[in-house]
């Protein structure tokens, strides 16, 4: 791990701990043993760092993401549940992060980062592996009498994950909500999971 590296993987650990005003420049030398010369050889401000740690880490998910999705050794309802919850666990994580950012204008343009990061993930994988999990659905559960159940909650599960940022962003959704929104995600995962084993 170079330099560059240890200070957004040592910054970003702070901002999750303390928030982005209460970390400071000596608190990121002090944890990622780098000077402070290092540190602005690399970048401008403590907000530049923060961008880019976010933008690092939102990076490093979406290629585990797709590291799950390419993965032919995976079957199709190992894959989605395990998508389903590399992504609900990365919401849980930064949930608090990410509603402050939203609250405050001065982190417009974080926001913007996360945005554009996040739409270009919706473009890949992801509707590929809800068109072949439905088909599995479909061809696995058809002799279920809840099978309307199943399909409904299916879809219902995909609109909430698809709309996720949307809701943060548009609806100012506070730290409680946001967990609130998260909790009934699992449930759901929980419910369809447990009372038809798929």
């Amino acid at each position: 791990m170079n330099n560059k590296e240890k200070i957004l993987d040592c910054s970003l650990d702070l901002f999750f701990k303390h928030w982005f005003e209460e970390v400071s420049m000596n608190m990121i030398i002090e944890k990622s043993w780098v000077s402070k010369w290092w540190i602005y050889h690399y970048f401008i401000s403590k907000e530049d760092i923060l961008e880019k740690s976010l933008q690092r880490y939102i990076s490093d998910v979406i290629q585990k993401k797709d590291e799950i999705l390419n993965n032919k050794d995976i079957e199709i309802n190992v894959k989605f549940y395990e998508v389903l919850n590399l992504i609900l666990n990365t919401y849980a994580k930064n949930i608090e992060m990410l509603t402050k950012i939203n609250s405050d204008k001065k982190y417009l343009k974080i926001r913007e980062t996360i945005d554009k990061l996040y739409t270009k993930d919706k473009e890949c994988n992801m509707n590929n592996l809800i068109e072949e999990y439905s088909i599995y659905l479909e061809n696995t559960q058809k002799d279920n009498p809840h099978i309307k159940y199943i399909r409904e909650k299916f879809h219902l599960l995909i609109f909430f994950i698809d709309n996720f940022w949307t809701f943060i962003w548009q609806h100012n959704l506070s730290h409680k909500e946001a967990e609130l929104y998260i909790s009934l995600l699992k449930e759901i995962i929980t419910d369809v999971i447990s009372q038809f084993n798929i």
